[in-house]
């Protein structure tokens, strides 16, 4: 007698990516595959190629290993290992029904890996989380285009739900409040949310597209969410941009100017939230706790702390789980 093997429900989880080590050449390689990525830096191609392999790519390289130097551990690069522990937590929370994989969208484990393992246990239907809360094309949009390039290949198309962004839900909001719970709020002078910034440009192009897509809006709803959760005054917190590239200007108000002004007016001590990773990564463990601890030193502060990232904590396992049955449902 024939026996029907259970069909799963396909569940691919996909972050940014990571150097699989902090030597300079597996840096480089990371860093030509993420900036030559057309959503990244949107010029022309054969400018694009000139402007990342003979310029960006030769100066920024060995500065940006010592940098990734600095966070990795025995585990690895952090967000490759808190983007392994959440999808095997995931999988252990959502059970034998779903078949949770993980990609990068850039270096490894490759998207297109994660997608053959959907391919190979039969997921007829697929939910795809693109890793990042507030939608943009050059971290969600080239995600969403690279999945739809390899699936395109595939002789039965599975059916598909895109999360494409979650930076209002219920569930991811009440995740930050839970972690900033640990913290005691009254103890700081002030409270930061930390967005990564995009070229003002890419804002203006998303919005032209669609006048109610706003990356920007979309950050500040998140941090709003959160303050009115944790009853924060709007003159207690404020938003901000950080990780810029180059000498285009970016989304505002930057972050190393807010924790400049916050200084001189006698802040000492800030404490930051970083709500669009969910996995600490460079831009948390080191542009926050190590280059921003500085300046606002320097400026009279004394100390930066930095809430706790989502990572592969309880709270946003749980709070995936629910998102996905909701989808299901």
């Amino acid at each position: 007698m024939h026996t029907q093997l259970k069909t799963k429900i396909g569940v691919l989880l996909v972050n940014l990516g990571t150097p699989d080590s902090c030597n300079v050449a597996d840096v480089s390689s990371f860093l030509k595959e993420f900036l030559l990525d057309g959503r990244v830096i949107d010029a022309p191609y054969l400018l694009r190629q000139l402007l990342v392999r003979l310029f960006i790519v030769p100066k920024r390289k060995k500065r940006i290993a010592e940098t990734y130097k600095s966070i990795w551990s025995d585990k690895g690069s952090p967000l490759a290992h808190y983007s392994s522990a959440l999808k095997e937590k995931l999988q252990s929370a959502l059970g034998d029904d779903y078949y949770v994989s993980l990609g990068m969208r850039y270096q490894s484990p490759t998207l297109r890996s994660a997608l053959l393992e959907l391919e190979k246990v039969g997921a007829k239907s697929m939910i795809i989380i693109p890793l990042f809360p507030q939608h943009a094309s050059a971290t969600s949009g080239s995600i969403i285009e690279q999945v739809m390039r390899f699936i395109m290949r595939w002789n039965v198309f599975p059916h598909m739900h895109i999360l494409s962004d979650f930076y209002n839900h219920p569930q991811f909001i009440l995740s930050h409040v839970a972690l900033a719970q640990k913290q005691i709020l009254s103890e700081y002078d002030h409270i930061l949310f930390s967005f990564h910034g995009l070229p003002e440009r890419h804002v203006e192009k998303a919005r032209l597209f669609n006048a109610n897509f706003c990356y920007k809006k979309s950050c500040y709803e998140t941090a709003a969410l959160i303050a009115e959760k944790l009853s924060l005054a709007s003159s207690e917190y404020t938003v901000a941009f950080q990780s810029r590239l180059g000498k285009e200007i970016w989304c505002q108000p930057y972050m190393s100017d807010v924790i400049e002004s916050l200084a001189k007016k006698g802040a000492k001590k800030v404490l930051v939230f970083s709500p669009s990773f969910v996995a600490d990564c460079l831009e948390t463990l080191y542009e926050i706790k190590v280059e921003l601890q500085e300046e606002f030193k320097q400026h009279g502060g004394e100390k930066i702390d930095l809430v706790e990232g989502l990572n592969a904590n309880d709270v946003w396992v749980d709070a995936l789980k629910k998102i996905i049955q909701e989808i299901r449902k």
